[in-house]
Order: structure tokens, then sequence, then C-alpha cells
């Protein structure tokens, strides 16, 4: 089963931003004038037997190793997670943030290896006792996201999102406790409750453009601190994007210096230099994918066709990129009628 978010406009869109925020400004502390819940006791609630941990933790250059054969190899692994004074793991959106960046592997690695990559970068940002709570805490919450799942109904339209909102929020605190859903989502649904409240005021047919305008700016003067702040970085994220579907195919120069204005230069070489990789590996995927689809019409036996297939991959790619293209060649194959 696929553990992902089914709350797309709302929760999903703050775990990318807060990602990918924090991979653009090299910094995945959340600002510092929003106030977050922590809990002031993390063992509460988490089994009073240590959780199983792999006798072997992987080393940061093996969880790199490890990560250059999926889709996370270009990004950087937030060091999110926050310490108390003790040097005790503190359940916050920051430990969220590192859990989802693993956790969106799925389809790539399985349960069992996504949980080890996790496990391996917490162990290098804390103690052995801290991997131990943060491997609980990973267990929890991906009970949490199997739940969601489950009981929270996939493609409802626009006009349910308050009550998916609220369905979403009573499943978190229902399945993590109030106090450690809090700590995780806290200031995520925050930023939901806001967004919702705009799109009820956009789309309230009996106002006025005018008023529609005054009820907005009325709503962001009353934002909790820090809130104004995520917003826009939401909008200049959404601009990125935008920049990126308006330039990319037709001028590099321009989409650079419009990076650049919008995100700072630091942001714009890095956003350059991972386009170049993946233009490089998306040229060199295709033309593995001409060489298969020859391969395909050949008529070979089957276990000729495999073997020859082994050795297409081995002349294109290197031992650490075969695992991701057998992934998107499975992903192909569902694909195809």
């Amino acid at each position: 089963m696929k553990l992902r978010h089914f709350f797309p406009t709302l929760a999903v869109l703050a775990v990318c931003i807060s990602v990918t925020q924090a991979w653009l400004r090299s910094s995945d502390t959340p600002p510092t004038d929003v106030q977050h819940s922590h809990p002031t006791a993390l063992h509460d609630g988490l089994p009073a037997e240590p959780v199983q941990v792999s006798d072997t933790v992987l080393d940061v250059a093996a969880l790199r190793f490890q990560l250059a054969t999926t889709s996370k190899r270009d990004v950087d692994i937030p060091t999110s997670l926050t310490l108390d004074a003790q040097g005790n793991l503190v359940a916050d959106e920051g430990l969220r943030i590192l859990m989802d960046f693993f956790l969106a592997l799925d389809g790539e690695q399985d349960a069992a290896q996504i949980r080890a990559l996790f496990l391996a970068a917490v162990a290098a940002q804390c103690s052995a006792d801290c991997v131990s709570d943060a491997a609980a805490l990973f267990d929890q919450y991906q009970d949490y996201l199997a739940t969601l799942t489950n009981q929270l109904p996939d493609g409802a339209g626009s006009a349910d999102l308050r009550e998916r909102l609220e369905t979403v929020v009573a499943l978190r605190h229902q399945t993590l406790g109030p106090e450690l859903a809090s700590a995780l989502f806290g200031y995520e649904e925050q930023y939901d409750h806001y967004r919702v409240r705009q799109w009820a005021i956009q789309q309230d047919a009996s106002l006025s453009a005018m008023e529609k305008q005054a009820q907005l700016q009325a709503l962001q003067f009353s934002a909790p601190a820090g809130l104004i702040e995520r917003e826009q970085s939401t909008q200049q994220l959404r601009q990125a994007r935008q920049l990126q579907s308006d330039f990319a195919a037709s001028d590099a120069t321009a989409l650079h210096a419009a990076r650049t204005e919008l995100l700072g230069s630091n942001a714009a070489e890095r956003l350059q230099q991972l386009d170049h990789q993946r233009q490089a590996w998306d040229q060199r995927y295709h033309r593995y994918r001409e060489e298969m689809a020859a391969l395909d019409s050949s008529g070979l036996a089957m276990q000729d066709r495999l073997e020859q297939i082994t050795l297409l991959r081995q002349r294109h790619f290197d031992a650490q990129e075969n695992q991701r293209v057998a992934a998107l060649d499975r992903i192909h194959a569902a694909e195809t009628p």
C-alpha cells in the first residue's frame, strides 16, 4: 500500500513547500517567529521497550550511496531535527520534514529500506537513544498515514475542503494522540485553516471583487505570526514552477535571470545545475528506452530478452543507477496498455 497524504491541495502542498524551501535556503529550520508546539515529554505515548533498530545503521556515506539510485540523488537531506538540552529528540515539524523526505521514496524503495534510510539520517544528527525514539515515532507516523489512506475518501471535490480538513485533523489526533499530532502538525493546521478561509472568500458568489479583496486583506492582517512569510514563500515557489514551464524549453538564459530575481543567485545556480543533471539523465534514459523498444520488437525468447535487457542497462548506466532504471521500467510497463 502506498503511504501518501490524501489531502492534495493542503497537506501535501505544505509538506512539499517545507522541504523545497529548506533545500533552496540550505536551512530546514522553520521561521523563528512562528509558534510551534513541542511535547515536553517525548517518551509519553512511546513504547516502554526500545523500538527495534537494525544493529548496523548506515553511515552517511552509505546513506548517500543508497540515495544516488533514487529520485533524491540530487536533493540535500534535511538536517531539521531538534534536540532538547539533554540531547533528546523533540517531535516537531522538522522531524516530520525528515520523515516525509524519505517516505516520498515509496515506490522506489520498499518499506524496510525507507525506514533504514530515515534512521541513518537521524543517526547522523543525534545519539543512539534518539534513533530509537525516532524509530518509534516513524512507525506511529506510518500508522497514521495508513489510516488516512484507508479512511479518507479519495477524489472528493473542492467543495469538501473544510470537511476534509476536519476529518484529517480528527484522524491525526485519534491515531497519534493530541500532543504528538499538535507537535508534528500544529503549524500546518494553522496554515490549512488560513488557506480554507481564503478559498471560502474567493468562492463566495455573494461578494463583489472589491469586497473579496477587502476580506482577503483583513484575513491576511489577522493571520498568526509567520504565516504570511510562509504564504509569500509559497507564492515564490509557485512562480518558480511557472518560470520553469514558461522558459525551460525555449530560453535557459531568461529562465536563469528570472530565477535569480525571484529566489536569489545561489538558489538559481543550484536549480540550473539540477536542470543540467536531469536533462543529461533524461537523454540517456530516452536512448535506452529507444533501444529497449527495438529489443521488445525483436521476437526474442523470454530468457534471451532478459539477458539482453541486463546488458543494455549495463551499457547505459552504472551499478548505482540500475535500481532506479528498473523501477522506471516497472512504472512504464504498468502504464502501457
